[in-house]
């Protein structure tokens, strides 16, 4: 200790140290208040304004034995029967504009003679921003795609 620092200097001292701590910690945790998607991107791709909706890719089996399948689309989970869409398909992806950053549920129905398969899934369609990729603010579309093909 030096002897010239008096102790109450020592203790505002130490106390302005944890405040300006406390203030960095809480600032860093409100400032951030969207998430920020740090993976590969294509920058090409981006949004500059952040977008409200987006597509939501259904991936489907379609064959011989399956060759259209009906799908209804849900939003939030399927359990709570909160129907969007119904719709009939013959293509392998299937796609639909939806409201960005909410969960959507699809189940798909594979009937073939007197058997029925369900296939339900999930997903919660997100839009974050991109930090330290490209040049510009740039906005990206993530957990845009629900896989529901039947699994031989």
């Amino acid at each position: 200790m030096h002897p010239n620092i008096s102790t109450g200097s020592r203790i505002a001292l130490l106390f302005s140290m944890l405040v300006l701590l406390v203030s960095g910690f809480i600032m860093c945790l409100s400032g951030c208040q969207e998430k920020i998607f740090t993976g590969s991107v294509d920058c090409s791709e981006c949004y500059t304004d952040k977008p409200d909706s987006a597509i939501l890719y259904i991936d489907v089996t379609i064959n011989d034995k399956y060759q259209k399948v009906p799908l209804v689309l849900f939003r939030e989970d399927f359990e709570k029967n909160l129907v969007d869409y119904v719709d009939t398909t013959d293509m392998g992806e299937y796609w639909i504009w939806v409201a960005a950053d909410q969960q959507y549920s699809v189940k798909v129905e594979y009937a073939y003679n007197s058997d029925t398969i369900y296939v339900i899934d999930a997903t919660k369609v997100k839009i974050k921003r991109v930090s330290d990729e490209c040049d510009e603010v740039c906005w990206v579309v993530v957990n845009d795609r629900i896989n529901a093909r039947l699994k031989y």
